[in-house]
């Protein structure tokens, strides 16, 4: 499936969920789920769910995917039970 359609100087990106390859006004752009926006000319760009905004010109920027954060890693987890008193 493709997501929503972005217009971007005169050309038109469209941005899926999966991040796949764009080509546009001489660079290549891969935006993932929830990409943020992009401001460049003629570089390629890696982008990952959670990246920052990136302005840049004529540089390869890869910005790794970052896995969700776990707070509570080595805490003991009580499983719930059928109700009270059990």
């Amino acid at each position: 499936r493709l997501g929503p359609r972005v217009e971007a100087i005169g050309k038109t990106i469209v941005l899926s969920r999966l991040g796949p390859r764009v080509e546009a006004i001489g660079k290549t752009i891969v935006l993932s789920r929830l990409g943020p926006r992009v401001e460049a000319i003629g570089k390629t760009i890696v982008l990952s769910r959670l990246g920052p905004r990136v302005e840049a010109i004529g540089k390869t920027i890869v910005l790794p995917r970052l896995g969700p954060r776990v707070e509570a890693r080595n805490e003991t987890r009580i499983p719930l039970s059928g109700g009270r008193g059990e």
